[in-house]
């Protein structure tokens, strides 16, 4: 009998509830068996655990109902309930001043700026370009594999174009942006950008700036020869747009690895800018974020963030310009 009482008291537990929600938990009386004529058979069902879980389940339920669906782990209070007026949209006109330019059935969006008019340091990047490279400052050009560079100091200063695009993500994506600066030979540095609004401007931007590489006698890149370059002209093919580029087209990585490989953490061009031309960048885009930024622009037409990426752009072509200048005046990391 204590073996049946044992059996029959046995808790029930997760699995077996599964299996048998309802199974009989303890009998009460006696069977006929036992010689009492009248036994008494009470089967106790599962059902305290199920009433708490209900209870609990109905406080959940209560909860959320209250908090409009938006629960908060970590706190009792329910949170207010979030604005969601939304932020005004801000146009491309608005947040980067340009015109867009048309050659035939293509079109883009062109921006020009001198950088006087919009850098307060301008002043010393141009005193020290003009000393540098067109100037008395060319100490560092009988080293070896410096003949590229001579190659700048000898041409009129707006045949020399400093440029770096923006992409859509790695080799063959869109190239949606081509900036480009050069020094007008005075006392200013002018700076153009060429912007596809949307997908379709592609071919637009590469025509145009197919037509000022024409003019121009020397390119200077960052990387270009291994990306900028390459990318343009795979997207020029898949538009049936021809692009004649210089045939000097100096890539100024390969000469910052050359002087600075071994007294520098790396020779990327923001490190470059930290140490040689003395400036940090605050609040700069990743670029990581770059194509996601362009592609929420072409999908709202907001260019709040998308100015970010356009100035990133300028900051990239006058660091281009800047790290010229030190590789031909000899400036070391430091000083």
């Amino acid at each position: 009998m204590r073996a049946i009482k044992a059996q029959l008291f046995r808790p029930v537990n997760g699995k077996d509830r599964l299996k048998h929600p309802f199974r009989p938990i303890a009998w009460c009386g006696r069977m006929k068996d036992s010689g009492i004529s009248a036994g008494v058979f009470r089967i106790g069902m599962a059902v305290a655990d199920l009433e708490n879980s209900s209870d609990r389940l109905a406080k959940v339920k209560a909860i959320a109902a209250q908090a409009q669906g938006r629960l908060w782990i970590g706190s009792d209070s329910v949170p207010r309930k979030a604005d969601r007026t939304p932020t005004p949209r801000v146009t491309l006109e608005n947040a980067v001043p340009g015109q867009v330019v048309t050659d035939g059935e293509t079109s883009c969006y062109y921006v020009r700026r001198q950088l006087r008019h919009i850098w307060p340091e301008s002043a010393t990047i141009i005193d020290h370009y003009r000393w540098a490279v067109h100037g008395s400052g060319q100490v560092q050009l009988d080293r070896p594999g410096t003949e590229e560079l001579a190659r700048i100091t000898g041409v009129r200063p707006d045949q020399t174009l400093y440029f770096d695009i923006e992409t859509c993500g790695f080799s063959g994506t869109n190239v949606f942006l081509i900036g480009w600066c050069y020094f007008d030979g005075n006392d200013d540095f002018v700076v153009e950008q060429f912007l596809a609004r949307d997908y379709s401007e592609e071919a637009g931007l590469l025509a145009a700036a197919g037509r000022r590489f024409q003019d121009a006698e020397i390119l200077i890149s960052f990387n270009g020869k291994r990306f900028d370059m390459p990318s343009i002209l795979e997207r020029a093919v898949i538009h049936r747009t021809s692009i004649k580029a210089p045939t000097c087209h100096i890539d100024l990585l390969d000469h910052a690895r050359r002087r600075w490989k071994s007294r520098l953490p790396n020779c990327r061009l923001q490190t470059l800018e930290t140490l040689l031309c003395r400036r940090y960048r605050t609040g700069d885009i990743p670029g990581s974020m770059i194509p996601e930024v362009y592609h929420d622009f072409v999908r709202t037409g907001d260019a709040k963030k998308l100015a970010m990426v356009i100035q990133h752009n300028l900051l990239d072509v006058v660091t281009l310009a800047q790290v010229a200048a030190h590789l031909i005046g000899g400036t070391e990391p430091g000083e």
